[in-house]
């Protein structure tokens, strides 16, 4: 049964007995009531079924077909819960991997005599270049010549008198010129950063630095993990930078993990459901062999149990995270409340574990998370 787009919303106890009625969804876990008032007070209809991807479907029994098998309302309200604690576990995690990079790269800059403004004005100049050169590659000339000139003509015929008319036809205008820039800016960093300039925290570091230069300390000050990754690759890889052999052998092993825990920190930052891909096993990323191998060698995890997930997202980008962690992170405080953390985590995930025996994708996640959390938990709280 399709939503009907003209329709009404339905309500908590409609919601309900749809669930009930047409996908075989069981209350045995948690009431009726008690789901209704969850969808109505903790979460919503939308978000906690995507969880329901998780589970089976009957395809060929006779009246049961695309009705899921064996999934309870509790099964979803448990994994909307574990999916709140993995981002906020992820985002606690990323963050001191972010300090961390910020901190190698500013002792290596020191170490190496480093022009900080030389560092930070080139950085921004091969981000921009680097833009332009792959939406040129991925410009059909014909379509994006096309895209400019009604773009033009667009601009051209507004109504110069009329705010609204200008305003109009410069979004129109973008929205076509966007068939040519593929929706991204090459002074992203720099665009970022001033759109700060009026934050209450950061705003008085910006306006500091308004008409440039900007030196490579206010830079790691102000960048968010995504671009500090990039200046990462700047510095240390090919024709880094920065001139230290040691911090490019360690971009070199580490830049695919850490392209995976950019992805999940974004993820998790802009409140992403994590959990509800657990069935998917398509190739996602060239590190997850990397990952793999490293969590059976080099970590002593049972290879079958990092096999059954290994092609599932978000197990491989949380393995990608605690290896970066394990790698970047020093000895200390942070390293000692990341492995408080992570016990934690075991034990909130092992809490009703016995509930998906029989759904194997999840059973398969939270096997491997067992291990994956005591494992990390072990080796951070040394």
């Amino acid at each position: 049964m399709k939503a009907d787009a003209t329709a009404p919303i339905m309500g908590a106890h409609a919601q309900v007995s749809y669930l009930r009625d047409e996908k075989n969804v069981s209350f045995r876990l948690m009431s009726e009531e008690d789901a209704a008032a969850f969808l109505e007070e903790r979460s919503f209809f939308f978000k906690l079924k995507a969880f329901a991807k998780d589970f089976e479907k009957y395809a060929c029994k006779p009246g049961e077909k695309g009705r899921y098998v064996n999934l309870d309302f509790g099964h979803l309200v448990e994994l909307s819960k574990l999916d709140k604690a993995l981002r906020s576990l992820v985002l606690d995690l990323a963050l001191d991997i972010e300090h961390y990079l910020k901190v190698r790269i500013n002792a290596a800059a020191m170490h190496a005599g480093a022009d900080p403004f030389e560092v930070v004005g080139t950085f921004l100049e091969s981000s921009a270049a680097s833009v332009v050169s792959e939406q040129t590659k991925a410009l059909d000339r014909g379509v994006g010549a096309g895209a400019v000139r009604l773009a033009a003509s667009t601009l051209g015929g507004c109504n110069l008198e009329s705010r609204p008319a200008i305003v109009s036809a410069a979004n129109e205008a973008t929205a076509t010129l966007s068939e040519v820039t593929k929706g991204r800016d090459p002074r992203h960093v720099e665009h970022a950063i001033a759109g700060m300039a009026g934050s209450p925290y950061s705003g008085a570091l910006v306006r500091k630095y308004a008409d440039g230069p900007i030196p490579l300390w206010t830079l790691l000050e102000l960048v968010s993990f995504g671009p500090l990754t990039r200046l990462y690759r700047h510095c240390f890889g090919k024709a880094g930078a920065i001139d230290d052999p040691e911090e490019r052998e360690m971009f070199s092993a580490y830049r695919g993990l850490l392209k995976c825990t950019q992805q999940l920190r974004n993820a998790a930052a802009h409140n992403d459901c994590l959990l509800n891909g657990l069935a998917s096993h398509e190739k996602k990323s060239g590190a997850y062999p990397k990952i793999r191998k490293a969590l059976a060698e080099d970590y002593g995890m049972d290879p079958d149990v990092v096999a059954r997930v290994g092609s599932v997202r978000v197990a491989m980008d949380l393995a990608a995270v605690l290896i970066c962690y394990d790698a970047y992170v020093p000895r200390g405080g942070s390293r000692s409340r990341a492995g408080l953390a992570l016990s934690a985590a075991r034990d909130r995930f092992a809490e009703h574990a016995p509930w998906f025996d029989k759904t194997y994708a999840v059973k398969s996640f939270l096997d491997y998370a067992n291990a994956l959390f005591l494992t990390f938990a072990m080796i951070l709280d040394k």
